[in-house]
């Protein structure tokens, strides 16, 4: 509902009582209902949920069904507006016929709905706002009507930014992609100039017609703020989740909103009725009856019949009326409520003495006219109709409640039946299966669903993590690539078909995928070092250092029970440490290296604390630093006797003479080393006993040392080497 200014008499502020006028149609009830329909909060969120989708029946629905009555039952109000009531609906129609052939016209449409939503409950609310203002007999300037307008626009592009910043996963909505730095500092902006222009427009409005004049209005001005600007002002803050757009088109919002629209619009029924009769006598009831039945018919006949003749889904059926229906809404509304409009402004804010000058049309001639008579067969036709419309929606009604109950197999396989071409029952009906290990029903039927409807992203994902968990790695495989024809694929799934592509060696596409991966986000941690291993084991140590340090960054950012293992980082680091090996940054290198061994130390276990140590050690000596690395090279030797693993010290003390042979140390001390070395596991046969004694007999034959001498007395010949001064 628009307005323009007008001279108005002295009328009543309020429109039917002061309590139903603030509750409902200023919205005084939205914090009780929004904390209400908090899943958080709420501790029977299905519950809540089927209460919801009754009132659709009673509020939702009839309030579009509100406008078409509007436009459609009077001749001359249908002339009036033919561009929309005959050639837009016209269009909006074949519109819809296509939209159930292409999922990007259905995707272009959905995504109008969901942006125009919000704009159009801002407008109502705004237009509203004035409307009630008016009703006091005191002119607004143009000042002020402007504040107050830009206020409202300010709270409306705070949630258009937040439904179009960054790139859009759901299939069926489309994002402009503004830059998150741009989203950003567009929203903090809109949020300074609703507090500053709204403050300016309510404080001047205040002064001119008191508070008690403005109760209306300044409650209605905080509904706005509650409906738009606290949640997304949570959001920037990072106290509230992302709200999706579509809860700002469905559920509590949309049932505040229909429930405000029906208020306004049967007060302006009932003065129409007065001023065209004489008659002051007004029955809501039968009016609401109306509204509903064809509420009904608008909304639920018709995506069950295509669903049945056409085997077509269900649930994609009613997107496409949902959001045809809500454009049409929007485009009709915004041209038949408009205050400038004499007529609407007599009816909404005129005195009664004024009322009754007001020129009011007659009904249809016609099809219209007989349809809407007394006469008794229009009566029974009317019956007839509202009896099937009221059969369906109770079909419909039970589908909903059937679905609610998820874990319920009869209740589902009900559902089932009720509409056999129904997506959403099927997946529901495959978590059953899947949780009886019924794996390959499990997998038929979610193949059946996504037959009825490819586009759901957690179908297609539930199917390949299946198929991936039972290591049917090809048949996963083929599907990830079937899902790119209709999906853009998240973060998580663009890291899971590179997992898959790694099982059957296509490791090239495996790091292509994990960089569209980190493209959608760059904190996914699991996805870095899985980059970054690649790289690094494709000598690509450049690259391999990029994600390595991501890595370790990443892991400051998570809590302590989040963070890796000390192994894991010290595998990284130490990994990291040879990557600026090979690209000749020693100093980075050693950097990292004892960054390892700190993370060994403080861990507590001698274990790693000597692998740590080893690894300096081969560093120094790589860098041919070989008295540090034989001082490092005796302290992890000296923990290993605490570890008494026999096998970890037996590899360690071969190393370490391999490093006394890099530093010209004695030939004794070298036999002694790979004698202790052979001593620890001459009782495991094995490659590493093998290597051992190969260089052994090796060093005997190069320089003639006697073995035999060493091994009478190999402890005090062994502690000489681990206490060798460099």
């Amino acid at each position: 509902m628009s307005e323009t200014s007008n001279n108005v008499s002295n009328s009543s502020a309020w429109v039917y009582h002061p309590v139903i006028d603030l509750i409902i149609g200023c919205g005084a009830w939205t914090a009780p209902l929004l904390i209400l329909a908090n899943p958080f909060i709420n501790s029977a969120p299905q519950n809540l949920a089927m209460i919801f989708y009754l009132l659709s029946l009673f509020c939702n629905y009839p309030h579009y069904m509100a406008t078409i009555y509007r436009a459609y039952r009077n001749k001359e109000d249908f002339v009036k507006y033919k561009f929309f009531t005959l050639y837009l609906t016209s269009v909006l129609i074949i519109l819809g016929v296509f939209a159930h052939f292409s999922h990007k016209i259905l995707a272009i449409i959905f995504t109008v709905f969901l942006t125009w939503s919000p704009w159009h409950y801002m407008g109502q609310n705004f237009g509203l706002f004035m409307m009630l203002n008016r009703r006091t007999g005191v002119e607004i300037s143009k000042i002020d009507r402007s504040a107050i307008y830009l206020a409202f626009l300010a709270s409306y592009l705070m949630l258009f930014f937040g439904f179009h910043t960054g790139a859009s996963l759901d299939p069926y909505v489309l994002s402009l992609g503004i830059p998150e730095v741009v989203g950003k500092s567009a929203k903090v902006t809109c949020l300074a100039m609703f507090l500053l222009t709204g403050s300016y427009g309510l404080i001047s409005l205040i002064s001119k017609l008191g508070l008690r004049a403005m109760l209306a209005p300044l409650v209605l001005f905080s509904t706005e703020f509650l409906w738009f600007v606290l949640p997304t002002t949570l959001q920037m803050a990072n106290l509230l989740d992302y709200v999706p757009q579509a809860r700002y088109s469905t559920g509590v919002l949309a049932i505040m909103h229909s429930v405000q629209y029906l208020w306004i619009t049967s007060y302006y029924r009932k003065r129409e009725l007065s001023a065209s009769t004489n008659d002051s006598s007004w029955r809501l009831l039968p009016y609401l009856a109306t509204l509903i039945v064809g509420g009904i018919a608008l909304f639920i006949p018709g995506p069950w019949l295509i669903s049945y003749v056409f085997s077509y889904d269900f649930g994609t059926s009613f997107l496409v009326f949902t959001a045809l229906i809500n454009i049409h809404h929007f485009l009709l509304d915004g041209a038949i409520w408009k205050l400038r409009d004499n007529r609407i402004a007599d009816l909404l804010i005129s005195s009664k003495e004024k009322l009754s000058e007001s020129k009011v049309t007659e009904a249809f001639t016609g099809l219209t006219s007989w349809i809407i008579s007394s006469k008794t067969p229009a009566r029974t036709l009317r019956v007839v109709l509202a009896i099937i419309l009221l059969i369906f929606a109770s079909i419909d009604q039970t589908r909903f409640f059937l679905l609610l109950n998820d874990t319920n197999l009869s209740y589902l396989t009900y559902a089932e039946k009720l509409n056999p071409n129904d997506s959403i029952v099927k997946s529901r009906l495959a978590l059953i299966k899947a949780n009886a290990n019924n794996l390959e029903e499990t997998i038929s039927i979610l193949k059946s669903a996504l037959a009825l409807n490819p586009y759901d992203l957690e179908n297609q994902n539930r199917l390949a993590q299946i198929l991936v968990e039972n290591q049917r790695f090809g048949e996963a495989y083929d599907h990830y690539q079937k899902m790119l024809g209709y999906i853009k694929l998240d973060a998580n799934s663009w890291l899971n078909f590179g997992i898959l592509a790694t099982q059957l060696n296509k490791n090239d596409e495996a790091i292509s995928y994990w960089e569209k991966s980190i493209e959608l986000d760059s904190k996914e941690i699991t996805t870095v070092i899985y980059l970054a291993d690649s790289y690094f084991r494709k000598s690509e140590y450049a690259k391999a250092i990029t994600y390595y340090e991501s890595f370790l960054t990443l892991t400051l950012e998570q809590t302590i029970e989040q963070r890796p293992t000390p192994k894991e980082l010290i595998s990284v680091a130490l990994k990291l440490s040879e990557c600026y090996v090979q690209t000749n940054f020693p100093e980075q290198a050693l950097k990292y290296s004892e960054q390892a061994l700190k993370i060994a130390e403080s861990s507590k276990d001698r274990v790693l604390h000597s692998f740590a140590l080893v690894k300096l050690a081969e560093l120094m000596a790589t860098l041919e630093d070989f008295d540090k690395a034989i001082l490092t090279y005796q302290k992890a030797l000296k923990l290993d006797e605490e570890i008494k693993d026999n096998k970890i010290s037996s590899i360690d003390w071969f190393n370490y003479g391999k490093i006394l042979v890099k530093a010209n140390a004695s030939e004794t001390m070298i036999l002694s080393c790979f004698l202790k070395a052979e001593s620890l596991i001459k009782n495991t046969p094995g490659e590493e006993l093998t290597e051992i004694s190969r260089a052994i007999n090796d060093l005997e034959k190069m320089t003639g040392v006697e073995k035999a001498k060493i091994v009478e007395d190999l402890d005090n010949y062994a502690n000489k080497a681990l206490n060798l001064k460099p």
